[in-house]
């Protein structure tokens, strides 16, 4: 199978994260406990008024132990036999040297140039897994909110995710909510055997 770069240009709703007179701002590193990945200072639209985020809303909680694996979710089902499987397509988080020379051998780059943003995607496998979801595994998603914190990680329930995934936004999230990535952003897949026990979304600049 061949190897497939994704330096990506994740869409995000404008609105979601300014509005206003043009600034200068830099970006935060990498939140997750996964890779790092390092981001370059950008020009956006800094906004007058900010909000509070609740402090419920947003989470520093450590995610349970297990075997990681990055994934991109294709697909959020509820099974007739009350569980929720997640189809996932497994792919590799390459960053620094290792990244670089990935993306020489696949011909993204040539000796002597770097990465944007230092890392590199790598899928050579089109093997999709089905995965069942833990009812107690926590989510972690990265979000931004209309006139305040943008990004932020944000913990949603299955339930709530599950809507996300779908295209609709959920009840219960705090007030000027937007989903960073709109659902393109992959994922760490925290596994026990076959079962997801956690899963964290990889922040991308």
């Amino acid at each position: 199978m061949r190897r497939t770069a994704s330096v990506l240009a994740v869409l995000v709703v404008v609105a979601a994260c300014s509005s206003g007179v043009a600034g200068d701002t830099t970006t935060t590193d990498t939140p997750t406990s996964g890779p790092k990945t390092t981001t370059t200072t950008t020009q956006v639209e800094e906004s007058t008024t900010t909000i509070t985020v609740p402090e419920s809303t947003t989470t520093t909680e450590a995610l349970p132990e297990g075997v990681r694996e990055f994934a991109y979710v294709v697909a959020v089902e509820a099974s007739g036999e009350g569980t929720v499987v997640v189809t996932a397509d497994y792919a590799q988080f390459l960053t620094g040297d290792e990244a670089i020379q990935a993306a020489i051998e696949d011909g993204f780059i040539v000796e002597g140039e770097t990465i944007p943003n230092d890392y590199y995607i790598v899928n050579e496998n089109s093997q999709l897994r089905e995965l069942t979801l833990d009812p107690d595994a926590p989510i972690v998603l990265n979000a931004c909110f209309v006139d305040g914190q943008c990004v932020t990680q944000v913990r949603v329930t299955i339930e709530q995710w599950m809507v996300l995934q779908a295209g609709d936004m959920p009840d219960g999230l705090a007030e000027g909510f937007q989903w960073y990535g709109v659902g393109t952003l992959p994922y760490w897949l925290i596994l026990e055997g076959d079962t997801i026990i956690g899963i964290e979304e990889q922040y991308l600049p």
